[in-house]
């Protein structure tokens, strides 16, 4: 069965893209999206840059299997070029999201250059605030936080006898 996401990350090779591709993504993916050019970084040993590449992220608006993510990402390919190997899920999009720029704890541990938030572009609508997605324990704690809440109010009013049974 094929593996399904909402969310897809790839790497992208811009001597393998159209030319025309940063004024015309929009058009060509017709998805949100959120990228940004890597031009800083250095290889392992720190030595050596690392080859141009772009990172992007797609926002589909309902689950699509890893196939149709790369076939969208390459439709910024020059003909009989391949811009982007393969796509990976994303599972959180806020620490992906915060990747594009190296703004992760683990980037800042390997000394990644950071890059500036101007540098991370987002187009068609890509919202991170709205793709985020609250974990079944982060619900859990803002409800036990309401009912917290709740109680001390009514304590409150038993308290100063603003309420009885």
């Amino acid at each position: 069965m094929a593996e399904k996401n909402r969310y897809w990350s790839g790497v992208a090779y811009p001597e393998n893209m159209i030319d025309s591709w940063r004024d015309d993504i929009g058009d060509i993916l017709q998805l949100p999206y959120a990228y940004c050019i890597h031009d800083k970084d250095l290889l392992l040993d720190g030595d050596e840059s690392r080859k141009v590449h772009v990172h992007i992220i797609l926002a589909f608006n309902n689950t699509t299997t890893k196939k149709r993510a790369l076939e969208v990402i390459n439709q910024l390919s020059k003909v009989g070029e391949c811009c982007c190997s393969t796509v990976k899920p994303v599972g959180n999009i806020r620490r992906m999201y915060e990747y594009l720029i190296h703004n992760t704890e683990e980037c800042r541990k390997k000394k990644k250059h950071l890059y500036d938030v101007s540098e991370r572009i987002c187009g068609n609508n890509f919202d991170i605030g709205s793709f985020e997605q609250l974990s079944a324990l982060e619900k859990q704690d803002m409800a036990k936080d309401i009912c917290d809440s709740i109680q001390f109010f009514i304590n409150s009013l038993f308290t100063l006898g603003l309420f009885t049974l």
